[in-house]
């Protein structure tokens, strides 16, 4: 298969896709943005996308040899801000971005990566930094997009220690061009310095953006936070993350957010301040905007290759591409705790003391690392064990349970994250016992709030509808009440006929006197009174208004013999003589019919021949 390039722009460091596609379309003459778009991506519809495109499985095949990188995939790693984003995903959910990337629909990419819920903004706004465009000039290099310029919350160019440039969005008439730098102007003044907290910013967003390491798996990334916090004293009694203090202590450290660009997000709210920090500590599944991770890698770790440290000593391997930067802080080192889970002659009670984790976490860290964990003989026998097991599976209540065999609450759960299998079917049971729940109420609703319909068993029970709208939805369709008929309120037409025609009547006396009036038809006279619709629609409700509209309507003869009348009498208060092809210039008339003629004959006193109607 050929290319569709006949020339291919040479690749430039760290240039984003969309500059070299935007080179490649202005280099090769390729015609209008749709016309790009159809040659380049199968669709003459594909929008051009900065920073996480997708159709890039077709682009690479249509660009063939002539492609910036060997396959699909290199582009999405090398040339998009994939790898920005990739390491906080859980690793199922970074291979539905890279899937949607590669596909021709494109759906969700912005949704996988956090940006909508984070409500951090899913458009991309370009930036430079004039200095490098000034160099590459000077080097009679065509100028580019930057991936680094082009992170989210970042504002300062790292070589020059300048500010970025940001372009306003895409407009509709823009969006399907490619923007490139050559097409702006800038001010040669010098730019303005970045700040110390800028320039922080910057080196850690690109050094997560050059670092290439694959997804992290949740449970290990929240191990690391958890022993990053420990260490710093910021726990509580039962050692959990003291949130209150973490947040105060986070904004102690930043200064409040105050140079950063979304500060109004990072603070929440002043009743909940730094809500995030739940997110990414108790939930950290959810994908969470890289921004949020790495002012806490910043704070617990302070360089992001610390970061990496932390994950190495969990057993995680990463690529680290700048082995220079591999100072540590003492005070935050966690070497040894690798060895403490490997250590078969500790107990997992032991080891969470020691790191001041929880005992589960010690458990599921163990879990996570292949290391096999005995039984606990005092509480749970193999019998017993299975008695708890069947009891949950079952959907009984937890501390009904924990009450009957005489185990914690703890114990329980930890055996549903030791048991997944059980887990899952206790859920099902769960969920159904509660559906049939839910319907029961929500019938009974129905019935209490009589004719009201659904507003009124809204009232009764407004959390069932909640959840039987996104959980059963369907089934709360069909059983929705039956709606009332609404009893509009009967028209007296009779009433309505005489006020319309006694409108009418006022218009005709005042229009009937303009000596220059318009030709006056039905549609005239329904324009003045403003209800032509209903007038037509009704019009055999409404017999002395309609008769007067006949009786008013102008016929298109009768409009111009009164313009021949009017001009003969124009004429004669003139002096001028009443000669019949003058009289119809005059009057505008391009066609006289044989009515006409003796019009004009009438208002002249003229004798008319047999030919002068032919």
């Amino acid at each position: 298969m050929a290319s569709v390039l006949s020339y291919s722009p040479f690749s430039q460091d760290d240039e984003l896709l969309y500059s070299w596609v935007g080179w490649a379309v202005k280099l090769n003459a390729f015609g209008s943005p749709r016309s790009a778009a159809e040659r380049l991506f199968g669709d003459k519809n594909a929008l051009p996308i900065p920073d996480l495109p997708s159709r890039l499985q077709t682009l690479h095949s249509r660009l063939h040899h002539m492609s910036p990188t060997k396959s699909a995939t290199d582009l999405i790693l090398n040339t998009t801000l994939f790898p920005y984003h990739s390491p906080f995903l859980t690793p199922s959910r970074a291979q539905a971005l890279q899937r949607a990337m590669l596909s021709d629909s494109g759906s969700g990419i912005k949704t996988f990566t956090g940006r909508v819920a984070n409500r951090f903004g899913a458009r991309h706004e370009l930036k430079f930094c004039p200095t490098c465009l000034a160099e590459d000039y000077s080097k009679s290099l065509r100028p580019y997009w930057r991936r680094r310029h082009q992170l989210p919350g970042v504002w300062c160019c790292l070589q020059h220690h300048c500010m970025l440039i940001p372009l306003s969005s895409p407009n509709s008439l823009t969006r399907r061009e490619f923007l490139l730098p050559d097409k702006f102007t800038y001010s040669q003044e010098s730019p303005s310095q970045c700040t110390d907290q800028q320039m922080w910013f910057a080196k850690i967003s690109t050094r997560l953006l050059d670092s290439s390491i694959d997804p992290v798996s949740p449970l290990i990334r929240r191990t690391a936070y958890n022993v990053a916090i420990a260490s710093m004293g910021l726990t509580g009694s039962r050692g959990a993350p003291d949130f209150e203090a973490l947040a105060r202590s986070i904004r102690l450290h930043y200064n409040d957010f105050v140079e950063f660009e979304h500060r109004s997000r990072l603070l929440s709210s002043a009743r909940s301040p730094l809500a995030w920090l739940h997110t990414a500590i108790y939930r950290p599944e959810c994908s969470l905007h890289p921004i949020c991770h790495l002012l806490l890698i910043g704070f617990l770790f302070e360089t992001f290759d610390e970061y990496l440290h932390q994950l190495e000593g969990l057993g995680v391997t990463t690529t680290r591409l700048d082995p220079q930067n591999t100072e540590r802080s003492s005070s935050r080192s966690t070497i040894g705790y690798r060895e403490l889970l490997l250590d078969s002659t500790l107990s997992c009670r032991e080891i969470a003391k020691r790191t001041q984790l929880s005992t589960n976490s010690v458990i599921l860290a163990r879990g996570e690392l292949g290391i096999h964990l005995q039984s606990r003989p005092k509480l749970l026998r193999g019998e017993k064990l299975k008695l708890i097991l069947c009891d949950l599976q079952i959907g009984g209540d937890l501390n009904s349970i924990a009450k009957l065999h005489e185990v914690s609450l703890i114990s329980l759960y930890r055996q549903l994250r030791m048991h997944p299998e059980v887990n899952v079917k206790r859920e099902k049971i769960i969920y159904e016992r509660e559906l049939v729940q839910r319907r029961k109420q929500w019938e009974a609703a129905l019935k209490s709030s009589g004719d009201r319909g659904i507003s009124g068993a809204r009232e009764f029970q407004g959390a069932t509808y909640a959840w039987l709208r996104r959980h059963d939805h369907e089934w709360l369709w069909r059983h929705k009440p039956k709606c009332r008929k609404v009893i509009v309120n009967r028209v007296n037409w009779s009433n309505r006929d005489s006020e319309l025609l006694n409108s009418l009547m006022r218009l005709a006396e005042n229009q009937l006197l303009l000596p220059n009036r318009p030709r006056m038809s039905q549609t005239y006279w329904l324009n003045l009174l403003g209800r032509e619709n209903m007038i037509r629609r009704n019009s055999g409700k409404l017999p002395f208004t309609s008769s007067l509209l006949n009786n008013l309507h102008e016929t298109t003869e009768d409009y111009c013999a009164r313009r021949l009348l009017r001009t003969i009498q124009d004429f004669k208060s003139q002096g001028v003589p009443l000669v019949s092809w003058k009289i119809q210039q005059a009057a505008g008339i391009k066609f006289l019919s044989p009515q006409l003629r003796l019009v004009i004959a009438d208002a002249t006193n003229s004798k008319i021949s047999k030919d002068y109607f032919n």
